[in-house]
């Protein structure tokens, strides 16, 4: 059983459409082979297998990756069943947005709505309507959110300076970097490595 939250974490750290829609609208029975069984319960085991570390970052870090791939494995298993419906057609907000959340990958250093909007080639206006209407959440929020996940998987890198960091992000310097992530985690990029290694 996991907690709204974390499969919120989950699904920000993963951005599957798919389980968001299979944790929060469906109540299918899938019925599962022996393999499969064997599968899912291999994932029991190897989370279970955490209970004995202390609970701190490592820990959670672990269980968190596992439920992820957890999620990827699980998904797969309705979409080769054909059990995930499909659609007539997607609207054309939803194909912005999935473009919107694929360039967020690509061009971690955008950081603006502008940028995002411009490269969608809509106004930043409209481009704050589709997020909102598909997420909940303004294309700021977005935006931000995503350059913290990013942030956190970079300063787990001993080997990447912070100011390496703030520029892979887009940030004019590492003062306007570290203003941003105290602003968006109350503690400073050093901070946040130190927690984090």
């Amino acid at each position: 059983i996991i907690s709204s939250e974390h499969v919120n974490d989950i699904l920000k750290g993963t951005h599957m459409s798919l389980s968001h829609y299979l944790v929060h609208n469906r109540a299918d029975v899938l019925h599962l082979t022996t393999e499969e069984q064997d599968m899912i319960q291999g994932f029991y085991k190897l989370i279970s297998s955490f209970n004995h570390m202390a609970h701190d970052e490592v820990r959670e870090e672990c269980v968190s990756r596992i439920l992820q791939s957890f999620s990827y494995a699980f998904a797969g298993l309705f979409f080769h069943r054909g059990q995930v419906p499909k659609r007539d057609k997607m609207t054309s907000a939803e194909a912005l947005f999935g473009k919107f959340i694929r360039l967020l990958k690509e061009h971690p250093d955008g950081r603006t709505v502008q940028f995002y909007a411009d490269k969608l080639s809509i106004t930043p206006k409209y481009f704050n309507t589709i997020c909102k209407q598909i997420s909940g959440k303004t294309a700021s929020k977005i935006i931000n959110e995503e350059i913290v996940t990013q942030a956190h998987l970079m300063l787990k890198d001993p080997d990447l300076s912070i100011k390496q960091i703030s520029s892979i992000l887009g940030f004019t310097n590492q003062s306007h970097f570290g203003s941003f992530i105290r602003k968006e985690t109350g503690v400073s990029p050093q901070a946040l490595r130190k927690k984090q290694l």
